[in-house]
């Protein structure tokens, strides 16, 4: 079983499991079992161990793969992983709309033209605690993720 980053992953990636497996099966959890591989690949945009942070962070393709979002998601959600709790799970939405995850997380962020607005255990919907937080602010200071400023 490996894990691929935010949902996807590279074509080249793709054709290299394709390549040295019998057959690939996708799951609902961002998970693909490769059959018949002895030996877990290695590579930036899978995840081979189960403890890996970034399983918990749910992230749209964000700026500048979509139109509509107001900032690079994957960015700061790659930065921001490490930071959330086990239990946790972190949604960053490129803007209010909320495509990769409609439900609600225990910490989400949504880009807008000012920042992005923090919500706690809500969806992109709910109301903010705070608003128009730089990305350099959270990768700076991510206790305010969980209420630590």
């Amino acid at each position: 079983m490996v894990g691929v980053v935010f949902g996807q992953m590279p074509h080249q990636t793709l054709g290299d499991l394709a390549g040295c497996a019998q057959a690939l099966r996708m799951t609902p959890w961002r998970m693909m079992l490769v059959e018949g591989m002895c030996e877990m690949p290695r590579g930036t945009d899978l995840v081979t161990d189960a403890g890996d942070p970034r399983l918990r962070v749910v992230a749209c393709s964000g700026a500048p793969r979509c139109g509509e979002a107001h900032a690079d998601t994957r960015m700061l959600a790659s930065a921001l992983a490490r930071h959330i709790p086990p239990d946790a799970r972190l949604h960053v939405s490129g803007c209010a709309k909320g495509c990769a995850h409609s439900g609600s997380a225990d910490v989400t962020l949504v880009a807008t033209d000012d920042g992005f607005d923090l919500i706690r255990r809500g969806t992109t919907r709910d109301a903010p605690v705070i608003r128009g937080l730089a990305s350099s602010y959270l990768v700076a200071n991510p206790s305010v993720l969980t209420g630590g400023h």
